[in-house]
């Protein structure tokens, strides 16, 4: 399986909507493909929330303007280049994370408190 094809099953995966079958093949990729599995953790954690906050907040006043100007803004294709640069620069500061955790041989979390008392 493609990664390309893999990502757009992970929404199905995390809602039990595959078949067994793929669930085997797209478990697979995910174990030996550390970039899906970082998607798969990423829209985990988004749906989690999301399930833990339903409700909290309100609906925009035109609902579906709103979503017809999304859909009109993937359509365009006007969205590829700044999605394209935050997946970029995410993986720099993961990786450069990563690195500065290695270096200092420190636990993430006080690294995390570490870099924002250093200004």
């Amino acid at each position: 399986m493609n990664c390309e094809k893999c990502q757009e099953l992970i929404g199905d995966l995390l809602d039990g909507a595959l078949s067994r079958h793929d669930e085997l093949i797209l478990n697979s990729h995910l174990e030996e493909c550390l970039d899906c599995d970082g998607v798969r953790k990423d829209l985990a954690s988004i749906v989690s929330f999301c399930q833990a906050h339903r409700g909290e907040y309100e609906a925009p006043p035109n609902e579906q303007a709103l979503w017809l100007r999304i859909s009109n803004v993937i359509a365009s294709g006007l969205f590829l280049w700044p999605l394209l640069w935050v997946c970029v620069v995410g993986k720099l500061v993961r990786r450069l994370f990563r690195l500065m955790v290695h270096i200092l041989q420190v636990p993430p979390v006080q690294a995390i408190v570490f870099g924002s008392n250093s200004k």
